[in-house]
């Protein structure tokens, strides 16, 4: 309305594409997915030779028994090293924009850029294009009445893979989702910066970048008008961390990444936010830090995503 008032901006009918996110309204949800750059995806890979619309789609983005050897230049030719450079860029794009579901796995593909791909992770890229095919009209979806809080409540998941097991290299991995009404407003999977020495380690690491977030997202819905005006809750599955990170207590056994976790407390003794232990099997970040069994997964992708 200030934007009208001020510039004379008219709207003659409601938005259903924006930044490349096609926007679906029903009766009190909101459905964001980008099918265009899906099939737009799917069609430049198909021209490329690689076959990716078969009739036979894998029901994950990645096995979850893969392995992959390091990436390493000259394994593959010229042409094919360009192309998965620019599938993978592709596929990062649309995971970062609705699909939660294949951002490990394009993290994990996107660190084979450089120096160039194997024919494995050639192989496991075209899974992962395959499996779009096959669902296509996944996406996030916004329900102003829903079972993970009240309507514009915050509330945040975070895991951590100590020492990734699909790419041996001795780094774990991060995993976070933030949640409002219902979808997931911002994710992550990403290889944590340094080594964790333990598993505490790396669950507190991601409990830390998993913190940073919260404040910034309460930050910014405090911006546009919905204000949290309790903790956001945290939710995460390791109690040590848990511990670790609302306690701050220096011992022999965390006094090596300590300093990062004064932050974390400073947020929780301030009403920032919470944290509460929640069963493995039901937290949805798990699906961000590795390749998981279809069962496991597709339960993990139900509670992000529809359709």
């Amino acid at each position: 309305m200030e934007l009208n008032a001020k510039w004379g901006i008219k709207s003659t009918s409601e938005i259903t594409w924006t930044l490349g996110m096609s926007l679906q309204r029903g009766d009190g949800t909101l459905a964001v997915n980008t099918p265009v750059h899906v099939h737009k995806l799917i069609a430049a890979c198909e021209e490329f030779g690689w076959d990716v619309s078969g009739n036979k789609k894998p029901t994950t983005p990645m096995h979850h028994k893969l392995v992959l050897p390091p990436a390493a230049a000259g394994l593959v030719n010229q042409t094919i090293h360009v192309f998965y450079r620019s599938v993978v860029a592709s596929a990062l794009w649309i995971a970062g924009q609705s699909r939660p579901d294949i951002s490990y796995a394009c993290s994990i593909l996107a660190r084979a850029v450089d120096p160039g791909p194997t024919p494995e992770h050639v192989s496991a890229l075209v899974r992962v294009v395959r499996y779009l095919a096959g669902t296509t009209t996944l996406g996030i979806q916004f329900v102003k009445k829903n079972d993970r809080g009240a309507e514009n409540q915050l509330v945040a998941y975070y895991d951590a893979n100590y020492v990734d097991t699909t790419v041996p290299d001795g780094y774990s991995v991060t995993g976070l989702v933030l949640i409002l009404n219902g979808g997931a407003i911002l994710w992550r999977s990403a290889k944590q910066t340094n080594p964790a020495q333990s598993s505490g380690e790396a669950e507190c690491n991601a409990g830390c970048e998993v913190s940073r977030e919260v404040v910034y997202a309460r930050q910014m819905l405090q911006e546009i008008g919905h204000a949290q005006h309790s903790p956001t809750t945290i939710y995460g599955d390791a109690t040590v961390s848990i511990s670790v990170l609302t306690n701050a207590r220096s011992t022999a056994r965390n006094k090596y990444f300590i300093h990062r976790v004064a932050f974390v407390k400073a947020n929780v003794d301030s009403g920032v936010h919470t944290f509460e232990h929640v069963p493995s099997a039901d937290n949805i970040a798990d699906m961000l830090t590795k390749a998981l069994d279809t069962e496991l997964f597709l339960r993990h992708r139900a509670s992000l995503m529809t359709g």
